[in-house]
């Protein structure tokens, strides 16, 4: 078991290895939500690695996105896994009106790294503590209903 961790981190590279060592720990779920995800490490050569790592032990990976361009121009690496492991890879936008500014991951509903808003240089990070984690998990969850495909893994043609 896991040693609980409730800390803040500062900066963009602390943020990113926060994202990576959750996406680490995760052996079921990983929830995402950001509004674009141009400031998390998916597009690096690191963030592709444990991502597969990931998604390899059987992980299901939920991103909700407000504007999906970057990931759908920027995130090469990202979309080829997402197009790889189309079973277990789902992205959606959520609406507007939600106003999920917040960037969060939350992985097994028991760690998760939170950025209170997308320019903020602050985040914390929580591991081994599903009680701080709940209410994150469950606002995912409830903003997943609400949103719409976007970013399919594989293309239709005529």
């Amino acid at each position: 078991m896991r040693e609980a961790v409730d800390r803040g981190v500062e900066g963009r590279e602390a943020f990113s290895q926060a994202v990576l060592e959750l996406i680490g720990l995760a052996r079921h779920e990983l929830r995402m939500v950001a509004p674009d995800f141009s400031d998390w490490p998916l597009a690096s050569n690191a963030g592709a690695a444990a991502l597969r790592a990931a998604l390899q032990r059987g992980v299901r990976l939920r991103m909700l996105v407000a504007d999906p361009q970057w990931l759908a121009t920027r995130a090469d690496r990202f979309l080829t896994l997402h197009r790889r492991y189309a079973a277990q890879s789902a992205v959606r936008q959520y609406p507007e009106r939600l106003r999920l500014e917040e960037a969060t991951l939350v992985a097994d509903r028991q760690h998760a790294v939170r950025k209170p808003h997308p320019d903020s240089r602050t985040a914390r990070l929580i591991i081994a503590m599903p009680s701080s984690v709940e209410a994150h998990a469950d606002r995912l969850a409830a903003a997943w209903d609400e949103s719409v495909d976007c970013l399919p893994a594989t293309t239709l043609g005529l």
